[in-house]
């Protein structure tokens, strides 16, 4: 399997091999720029692309020292997969070491729509990660950029816990 030619991270297609069995279930952190599309549109491609490999630099420096394993599952969207042992209480200190991280950079990010605005955010959706769920990752990404466009409501560097994380069945569908 390729890695992301951009990022030189691995996809979403590697994440299965990071899961032991089929019982496995790790916590990760899914990643999203906030507002990229606009950048993307005001200072053209190859300004963003710029942008979205420092983030991944970061995202994937950041995870390795803390022994988890950097994905880019999706164009502005990334996953942290962390370790086993890891509690949620240590995957949220985590989301939000990467998310100041990320901050630190202090990439420009001046938009016409909102001049308080100076830097890149990034915001952070905390969450169960299964050999089931890879799978349907493309499904699960839109709904965590979903999660993610709700939760943030105006704030950024958001981080949200969208299920249980203790060890049940994780219920990453809707709700009718």
């Amino acid at each position: 399997m390729k890695h992301d030619a951009l990022s030189g991270l691995p996809t979403h297609h590697h994440v299965p091999f990071y899961l032991k069995n089929s019982e496995d279930m790790r916590i990760g952190v899914f990643f999203d720029i906030d507002g990229f599309a606009w950048m993307n549109y005001y200072f053209g491609v190859a300004i963003s692309d710029e942008v979205l490999v420092r983030v991944a630099l970061t995202i994937d420096r950041l995870a390795s020292d803390s022994a988890s394993r950097a994905f880019r599952v999706g164009g502005d969207e990334f996953l942290a997969l962390l370790p086993v042992s890891t509690s949620p209480a240590d995957a949220m200190k985590f989301a939000h070491h990467v998310v100041r991280g990320v901050r630190e950079l202090q990439i420009d990010y001046q938009r016409r729509d909102n001049p308080t605005r100076q830097h890149l955010a990034l915001n952070a959706v905390v969450g169960p990660v299964t050999v089931a769920l890879t799978p349907r990752i493309s499904a699960v990404r839109d709904w965590i950029a979903d999660e993610i466009w709700r939760a943030k409501n105006g704030e950024r560097h958001r981080i949200e816990v969208v299920a249980e994380l203790d060890g049940s069945v994780p219920q990453w569908s809707r709700e009718p």
